[in-house]
């Protein structure tokens, strides 16, 4: 299991990181394709000695004293589209 959590870095909104960003969600392919990690990439992974968490672990529940739309880049916002941007979007 790999999970990337900027989506973002990888769309033409951070030109400058498109790059780096590309190398690591190929590194991460790898990974789960082949199970041997990059050593350079993810350093010295050890497995869990237990699984993280269970299956009657409640789910994460959303802060309701915080407003995500006042500091959020998308919501509330009509989309930007750059110039590799599919046309029927």
């Amino acid at each position: 299991l790999a999970l990337h959590g900027d989506s973002n870095c990888l769309d033409s909104s951070h030109l400058q990181m498109q790059q780096n960003c590309f190398q690591m969600l190929l590194k991460m392919l790898e990974y789960t394709a082949t199970g041997r990690p990059d050593a350079g990439f993810f350093g010295n992974v050890q497995p869990l000695a237990e699984p993280l968490g269970a299956f009657n672990t409640p789910m994460p529940r959303r802060r309701t004293d915080v407003d995500l739309g006042e500091y959020s880049r998308v919501l509330n916002r009509a989309p930007v589209c750059g110039p590799d941007t599919p046309p029927h979007l």
